[in-house]
């Protein structure tokens, strides 16, 4: 074959890998912008509207002995927010958990990120209207079932799941009074 043939198809093929290459570098960095906003939309969901005027993911803050970070939200400066997430063991597995604590100590919402319990039984944990009981509440509470004279009801079917979920969202509020100071000084 002649290079008056090849020549042409080479270029061509150079063009197309090149154009490829530039392209998916370009994407690559919006692909990645947008898991990131994803993943910011995910853990501020918690928070009321308009509490908080900065990028918590962006100022992780390290706890002593907790594996995950926490983050600050912050409204003209002013923590107003603190999102914890932390690992339970649930019936499966572990649980993780989303915990939003306002600066007086009370849970502003709670939800489950990732969890491996039983489809249609386990599972139920990760329902918003049962994770609902969890909101407004300290550690002042009962935290124990209703059924044991505590403030809380269980996950029929998912006694085990449930507890964890109860436990995991209590150790939160625990890792958030003591480590209250660090938390809630003025943000950066």
């Amino acid at each position: 074959m002649s290079a008056r043939r090849w020549l042409p198809a080479l270029a061509v093929a150079l063009l197309g890998v090149t154009l490829t290459s530039v392209l998916h570098g370009t994407l690559a960095a919006r692909t990645e912008a947008e898991r990131q906003a994803s993943e910011e939309r995910q853990l501020l969901d918690l928070l009321p509207a308009r509490s908080h005027d900065n990028a918590p993911l962006r100022q992780p803050l390290t706890l002593p002995g907790q594996a995950a970070p926490a983050y600050r939200a912050t409204l003209v400066g002013r923590v107003t927010a603190v999102l914890l997430t932390l690992d339970t063991q649930g019936y499966e597995g572990p649980i993780r958990l989303l915990v939003a604590i306002d600066p007086h100590g009370r849970l502003i919402g709670s939800k489950v990120l990732a969890q491996r319990e039983t489809p249609g039984l386990g599972d139920a944990v990760a329902r918003p209207e049962w994770l609902a009981q969890f909101a407004g509440k300290t550690l002042a509470q009962r935290w124990q079932w209703r059924r044991d004279g505590g403030d809380f009801d269980q996950m029929s079917g998912a006694t085990l799941s449930s507890r964890a979920v109860l436990l995991g969202v209590q150790q939160a509020l625990q890792v958030f009074a003591a480590n209250r100071e660090r938390l809630l000084e003025k943000a950066p």
